[in-house]
């Protein structure tokens, strides 16, 4: 997610390309807490119901090691140090 968020957007600059990232504002429905000692990248899935504001679910493994829950994302939300959502707070999503 580092590589998509930092790394391809400077490759794509360097290319001549467009950059941007595909996102969406979504509404959390669960709190979902960063008790880490950093920002962290977490992978969600986001449910999307027609004429609604998306809702967000976090994926329970997040270790950067566990790919199995990329394959479960939609996305992910940048998450800054010690910052808590509570449910129905909203957040950028950046979509795969």
């Amino acid at each position: 997610m580092c590589f998509k968020h930092y790394v391809r957007p400077i490759i794509s600059f360097l290319q001549g390309q467009p950059l941007h990232h595909k996102s969406t504002t979504a509404q959390t429905q669960s709190r979902i807490a960063n008790k880490g000692g950093r920002t962290n990248f977490l992978r969600v899935k986001v449910d999307f119901v027609a004429g609604k504001i998306p809702l967000i679910s976090g994926i329970g493994l997040q270790g950067s090691h566990m790919l199995s829950s990329i394959t479960h994302a939609d996305g992910y939300i940048i998450q800054e140090l010690d910052e808590v959502l509570d449910p129905g707070d909203l957040k950028e999503v950046f979509l795969f």
